[in-house]
């Protein structure tokens, strides 16, 4: 196939009739290759589309590949009309239309819909198909979230900013999975929300599906922050999106959706960007956060006219000989902004890197997350010897959601606690281990190992073992033998 390009770039370059497609012109793109897969880009006219048949033709002739035209196809634009007919009657393929199935996901120009991603929902279905006749515990359930089911909208979340119907779409499936599995009734013990978080924030470290979106989507962010000059899109992106100005500019109203959404997700990961200021010939000067006050437009919308610095500035036009030389003025804006500047880096250029050290998506995911508080018992989970029914129990117990009495009576009429007999409401302090039957457990581990509880009440004796405590796996397998589910 080099020798086909070599053949076509040649042929484009000395016919004066061929035309570029409009958006591949500045970057002279004209194929694009992968495994036995060739993508051609012209413009929608009869003499561009000659010249790509007539280099089909030399090629079949010095090497006596031909195209297949049954697994051909020719895909023109609505605007393309006088010469459609005449364009598609010349290749000889049948014509086909957005968006098309390629690699496993749909490729389209326009905003990816509910329909669209419908492969991913039906391989959901399939996959859930499997697994719910078979009788899994809530452990048993999760495993399966966290091994399977979780690895299989990635692919389609590295490629696309999802819709917000598909991730609530599939999240509910996985919920629904969790908490009530081949039974077509049952509820939520613990918010969706609270089961995706890290378990240091007191989740289940299942990751959700609209944060591993985000987090996907943030490598695309980080490529064109860092100009990766391997990669095709980036430098298109460079050329036709960002032209002369920052990702963190302003977008105007005839912004695609899909830029949009990048653009959002740009602000999203601005917290964990370090901005090093060089010889600020990268940097924009209004558009790029690198200043502590974040983006300047924002914060001093008049910037640029009282300044007389254009909104597209870049960051040297205010320095000079490594030192900063911003105009004089009045203005408290300004002062402050001239008050707080950073300085200037013994480095050439300007560079940004990931304030955690090695930008993946493990690093994204925690920026991303990092809004909640860690729990003290976290480190009671996943003890020694890695049970994860002993670890939901202990989980459910921990957060007060275990079916106790208290939990799901009717009325306060004759209860009792049906471990020890006693007419005690069975509620998680009770049975955690006020109960006659749960403190025979404990005295049995006190004397058969070196451990220790307090028994001062479940809340109070488990932040003081979230402090002291080592035996890790021995609250796990108490908790278990005293709520048997």
């Amino acid at each position: 196939m080099e020798i086909w390009h070599v053949l076509l770039k040649i042929r484009t370059q000395t016919d004066e009739c061929f035309q570029h497609h409009w958006k591949c012109k500045e970057l002279g793109i004209l194929n694009l290759c992968f495994a036995d897969d060739v993508l051609i880009f012209c413009a929608g006219t009869i003499n561009s589309v000659r010249t790509i048949k007539a280099t089909l033709m030399e090629f079949a002739a010095m090497s006596g590949l031909y195209v297949n035209p049954g697994k051909s196809t020719i895909i023109l634009s609505k605007s393309v009309r006088r010469d459609r007919q005449g364009i598609i009657d010349l290749m000889g393929f049948q014509e086909g239309s957005l968006p098309i199935k390629y690699l496993g996901v749909p490729l389209t120009s326009s905003r990816l819909t509910t329909t669209d991603c419908q492969p991913l929902l039906d391989k959901f279905a399939q996959r859930l198909a499997g697994w719910n006749h078979l009788t899994l515990s809530f452990a048993g359930r999760t495993q399966v979230i966290k091994s399977v089911l979780s690895s299989l909208h990635v692919y389609w979340a590295s490629a696309f900013m999802l819709p917000k119907s598909i991730i609530q779409n599939v999240e509910r499936k996985m919920r629904e999975f969790v908490w009530k599995g081949s039974s077509v009734s049952g509820c939520a013990k613990v918010s969706w929300a609270q089961v995706c978080k890290p378990k240091e924030q007191g989740g289940l470290g299942i990751r959700s599906v609209l944060h591993m979106n985000q987090a996907m989507m943030m490598k695309h962010v980080w490529r064109i922050l860092q100009r990766d000059n391997q990669s095709l899109w980036v430098a298109w992106v460079i050329r036709y999106k960002l032209r002369s100005q920052s990702i963190w500019a302003p977008l105007p109203n005839s912004a695609s959706w899909c830029w949009k959404k990048l653009a959002k997700i740009s602000k999203l990961m601005q917290a964990g960007l370090v901005f090093s200021v060089g010889d600020g010939c990268t940097f924009r000067l209004w558009t790029d956060p690198w200043h502590p006050r974040g983006l300047l437009l924002s914060w001093f919308p008049r910037g640029p006219a009282i300044t007389g610095l254009p909104a597209d500035s870049l960051l040297c036009t205010v320095m000079h000989q490594g030192q900063w030389c911003w105009p004089s003025s009045r203005r408290l804006e300004l002062q402050g902004i001239v008050a707080e500047l950073p300085p200037i880096g013994p480095q050439q250029s300007d560079v940004i890197t990931w304030k955690s050290g090695n930008f993946n998506t493990k690093s994204v995911l925690s920026l991303i997350q990092s809004a909640s508080s860690h729990v003290l018992w976290h480190h009671l989970l996943g003890g020694k010897f890695k049970i994860p029914r002993h670890d939901f129990i202990l989980w459910l117990a921990l957060w007060g959601r275990l079916s106790t009495m208290d939990r799901i009576r009717i009325s306060c009429s004759d209860v009792e606690c049906i471990l020890c007999g006693g007419r005690f409401l069975e509620t998680h302090a009770h049975l955690f281990f006020e109960c006659s039957f749960s403190k025979r457990c404990i005295d049995m581990l006190k004397a058969r190992v070196r451990f220790q509880w307090l028994q001062s009440g479940w809340n109070h004796d488990i932040i003081w073992a979230s402090r002291r405590w080592r035996g890790k796996h021995l609250i796990n397998a108490a908790s278990v033998h005293c709520w048997p589910q």
